[in-house]
């Protein structure tokens, strides 16, 4: 009975050691005047762009999400998405006469 205690009481420790390390023991990354705490992420209000901060064996790191640079084909054009659009919903749009994904 005390063995099933103790193995218990050691599987509670480790998943309550692995909850602090999944949320950050107050970690945070800032950019942009922005601070966004380990395991949280944010868009940027001025761009088309999210950050996330990530812990990665225990070293803080800012993952960047941002629209891809298009190349145009011949009667195409690029739209903007509206900047205040959630992401990927503000990045652009491309356009061809004749129909629209050529």
């Amino acid at each position: 009975m005390n063995t099933l205690l103790a193995s218990a009481f050691v599987g509670f420790l480790l998943v309550c050691n692995e909850i602090s390390y999944s949320v950050g023991a107050g970690e945070s990354c800032e950019i942009a005047g922005m601070q966004i705490a380990a395991g949280q992420q944010k868009k940027d209000p001025k761009s088309c762009t999210v950050y996330k901060c990530v812990n990665q064996n225990n070293r803080i790191v800012l993952d960047t999400l941002t629209c891809a640079k298009q190349i145009l084909k011949d009667r195409c054009r690029e739209t903007r998405g509206p900047v205040d659009a959630p992401f990927p919903d503000c990045c652009p749009t491309t356009l061809c006469i004749g129909n629209q994904w050529n």
